[in-house]
């Protein structure tokens, strides 16, 4: 399970660096944006989500 959480929480952080290239996203530091990749992918591992993009773009709308 925690391989998973990683794994997720990684294409949650790229997305980030996406996002924050076409978005106004604000510029965190790598420890905020691991914090939350990190915790976006526990709540989608949790929620037992399989839509991660979807689920991003949602939580992503938190943040600008």
């Amino acid at each position: 399970m925690e391989i998973r959480v990683y794994e997720t929480a990684i294409c949650f952080a790229r997305m980030w660096g996406v996002l924050e290239t076409l978005e106004p996203l604000p510029n965190l530091g790598f420890e905020e944006v691991r914090d939350i990749s990190l915790a976006l992918a526990e709540e989608f591992i949790a929620g037992k989500g399989d839509d991660m993009v979807s689920f991003f773009v949602e939580k992503s709308k938190n943040f600008t």
